[in-house]
């Protein structure tokens, strides 16, 4: 898989979900994420009737449209100071889930992606700025270096959100790096700064 300069992650990082094949439910057949221009046009018509729904969300996706699922500090809401701005330029898109724990580490939580789980990490669904700044911005934020993800405290990568309408998207998502030892499993799955 061939990515835009800075937004590079080591295919040893990338999920293998995007291989399998995945039924689309409201399309009613096969479809596997990040492939083509059915995936981008099933993409951009899952966000179209997302966005019907709310006349704020006038413009129409590009076939280069990024998305990124948040479940923590970077929500509505939860933004410090510090990436606030950056935040305040992605357009929520909707509520999504996807498979794995979700931990309280103390000042923020961490996700741990697991396929096979079924535990669910609730989140916010945002369609990125062109402004590849935004995601540089969000990187040294989370603490993501894609020249050293080994060493980097969270690590960005593509893994497919299933939206509140029963759609899938790809999305950025980033993915705790370090072993959470003892740290407690938000069990409902959702983060909140009540958990904090």
């Amino acid at each position: 898989m061939t990515m835009p300069e800075n937004r590079v992650t080591p295919a040893s990082c990338l999920v293998n979900d995007l291989e399998k094949p995945r039924r689309w439910p409201r399309l009613g057949r096969l479809s596997p994420p990040d492939r083509g221009e059915r995936t981008r046009a099933a993409a951009a018509e899952i966000v179209a009737e997302l966005r019907a729904d709310n006349p704020l969300l006038g413009m129409e996706p590009s076939a280069m449209t990024e998305y990124l699922f948040a479940y923590g500090t970077l929500q509505p809401g939860h933004a410090p100071a510090e990436v606030a701005p950056a935040v305040g330029k992605m357009l929520p898109i909707g509520s999504g889930c996807v498979p794995g724990l979700l931990y309280d580490l103390g000042d923020y939580p961490g996700a741990i992606l697991d396929r096979m789980s079924e535990r669910k990490i609730c989140g916010t669904v945002f369609e990125l700025p062109a402004d590849a700044n935004i995601l540089r911005q969000l990187d040294d934020y989370e603490g993501f270096d894609p020249q050293a993800p080994d060493r980097s405290l969270f690590i960005r990568t593509l893994h497919p959100v299933v939206l509140a309408n029963g759609g899938t998207l790809s999305c950025w998502v980033y993915v705790y790096n370090r072993d959470p030892e003892s740290a407690r499993i938000l069990e409902g799955g959702g983060y909140t700064k009540k958990t904090r």
